[in-house]
């Protein structure tokens, strides 16, 4: 059927229609925008603090890591002794990021409330052990 040949009622309601239709398709795209905005500020808001986080306790990881290597390959001992008074600094960094870690996600989750804890636990006995054998 031509569009010449419909009455201008017909007309008025197809263009009507396809209009109404235009306006819920972008109203739902709207829609779809406003809740990909609010889902990432919250990955700004709560995610990037605890990857900083993270990338902070890596980065001192290899710092302690490159030390150790040093105090191993190095033959002086001024050298020797200013690596090895790096790696506590950087654990008791590590320490403290954890401890920030672990406030931002609390009770985030059962599961992440468990592996915290027994990160924890794992970590004292860790540094019990170190201690009972006279290494720090």
């Amino acid at each position: 059927m031509k569009l010449d040949a419909m009455k201008i009622s017909s007309r008025l309601i197809l263009g009507f229609g396809t209009l109404g239709l235009l306006m819920a398709f972008m109203g739902a795209v709207a829609q779809f925008k406003v809740v990909m905005n609010q889902l990432f500020a919250q990955v700004i808001a709560e995610r990037i603090p605890k990857i900083v986080l993270v990338n902070d306790i890596k980065g001192d990881g290899t710092l302690i890591a490159d030390a150790l290597r040093n105090m191993i390959t190095l033959s002086d001992t001024e050298k020797i002794t200013k690596d090895g008074a790096r790696i506590p600094a950087g654990r008791a960094r590590i320490g403290e990021r954890l401890k920030q870690l672990n406030e931002q996600s609390a009770g985030v989750s059962q599961v992440g409330e468990a592996v915290n804890q027994n990160g924890s636990g794992d970590a004292a006995k860790y540094r019990t052990g170190r201690r009972d054998a006279g290494v720090g």
